[in-house]
């Protein structure tokens, strides 16, 4: 954030039918907003920002202004020397959306896999998963779960990344 930036105005998010979780949304800016008051602010902290993914409700914070805001929050954040140089560097990964369907994907399941890639795309030195593990990873089908397509694709893309962050580390 250069001193020329206008502060963030306070955040207003419209509450519709199926936007993100607002307890959730709310901690983030919270978390974010320290990490820009801090004249030093950790980098770590605005890693683990960027990470950040919302879980969808029935009644929540409409998800374009919420991503408006976050995109707006985390340019004005740190970039910190762990940010890939490799071939996952190259385009952003989408921020995941997935349907809630009657019988899909458990949530949990899902959420621990997603943010275990993240975590080493973003730490390739300090991997917790594999792209064969990604690919081989069975979840339960439960009521109210993810979309099965939409989660099976997102881990695709991940899995695809992370063979990129492999092959990197390893020549």
């Amino acid at each position: 954030m250069s001193p020329l930036d206008p502060p963030l105005p306070e955040p207003e998010f419209d509450v519709v039918l199926r936007g993100y979780d607002r307890d959730q949304v709310t901690d983030f800016i919270a978390r974010g907003t320290r990490a820009l008051s801090t004249r030093h602010a950790a980098v770590d902290t605005a890693e683990r920002l960027r990470g950040t993914e919302f879980d969808i409700r029935l009644r929540g914070f409409d998800r374009g202004q919420v991503a408006d805001y976050v995109d707006a929050l985390l340019d004005r954040l740190p970039r910190g020397t762990s940010t890939p140089t490799g071939p996952t560097a190259a385009e952003p990964l989408p921020r995941p959306e997935f349907d809630l369907v009657l019988r899909g994907f458990d949530r949990g399941q899902v959420a621990e896999a997603v943010q275990r890639a993240l975590h080493t795309l973003s730490c390739p030195d300090e991997a917790t998963i594999t792209a064969a593990r990604l690919r081989s990873l069975k979840f339960d089908v439960v009521l109210r779960g993810l979309d099965r397509t939409q989660v099976a694709d997102h881990l695709d893309l991940l899995a695809d990344r992370l063979d990129g962050v492999e092959s990197h580390t390893n020549s």
